[in-house]
């Protein structure tokens, strides 16, 4: 038994623009700028499980707890108008792999991911996974690269023009789709191809999944990102990205 995993390459389309792909319809994905939101904390924070203000104020640094509160109330935000429920309704709970869903929808899937001042979040109808990364000039990665990549990735790595992109794309891809799947960071992540093309892998690899597909764009030029879908998406060429609600809406 075997699973095709497709990866390649998006344009991003911003809000507004004229998109008319099959998987604006299949994926909604969302774009914050977290820093945008720091002034309304307080009010994010009234949407919030007492559960999840107590994990919000384990975190040591001011910055990281303001980044899990504007997350964590905006994915609520958005779960609730996608599904018509009440922000209150909107409880997460996690599976024993612990990848979290929706008790009161399950046909909803979602992700989130955050590096930097970005985090992105994905809502669809299908198993999704997402990944950003800052693009880090001062980060060794030469050092990782045994342990994550295959020898033909690791040679397109170094051949690339631009070797510090290639490598945190192909990273982002891997992240994504571990967390498409429901699967952890293990040692099958070497085992996961992500050269631009159509693979034919072991099913158990894509943990029973037939179909999965990724793909990488650009946030900006300091910003590269993933996505993997467990469903069969054939328009991988424009992804429409969303802005989330402005922070002024939050104050009403």
């Amino acid at each position: 038994m075997s699973s095709k995993l497709y990866c390649g390459n998006s344009e991003v389309i911003q809000e507004g623009e004229s998109a008319g792909n099959l998987l604006n319809s299949d994926v909604k994905l969302f774009k914050i700028v977290l820093s945008d939101y720091y002034k309304v904390i307080d009010a994010l924070s009234n949407s919030l499980t007492i559960a999840e203000k107590e994990r919000a104020e384990r975190y040591r640094q001011t910055k990281d707890k303001n980044r899990f509160i504007v997350s964590r109330s905006l994915l609520k935000h958005l779960l609730a108008e996608e599904s018509g429920a009440d922000i209150a309704k909107i409880t997460l709970e996690k599976h024993t792999n612990h990848k979290p869903y929706l008790p009161s929808d399950k046909s909803l899937h979602f992700n989130v991911s955050h590096a930097g001042d970005i985090a992105l979040i994905a809502i669809s109808k299908y198993e999704i996974g997402v990944d950003i990364e800052f693009i880090d000039n001062e980060f060794n990665y030469t050092e990782i690269l045994p342990t994550v990549f295959s020898k033909e990735e690791i040679k397109l790595i170094h051949e690339s023009k631009n070797k510090r992109h290639s490598f945190y794309k192909f990273w982002t891809r891997k992240e994504a789709i571990v967390k498409a799947i429901g699967r952890g960071i293990d040692d099958a992540l070497i085992k996961i191809p992500v050269i631009n093309q159509l693979h034919t892998v072991p099913l158990n690899l894509m943990a029973g999944y037939d179909i999965v597909r990724v793909l990488s764009f650009d946030i900006s030029e300091n910003y590269v990102a993933s996505l993997a879908v467990c469903a069969p998406i054939y328009d991988f060429h424009n992804l429409h990205i969303h802005e989330a609600p402005i922070a002024e809406e939050f104050l009403v």
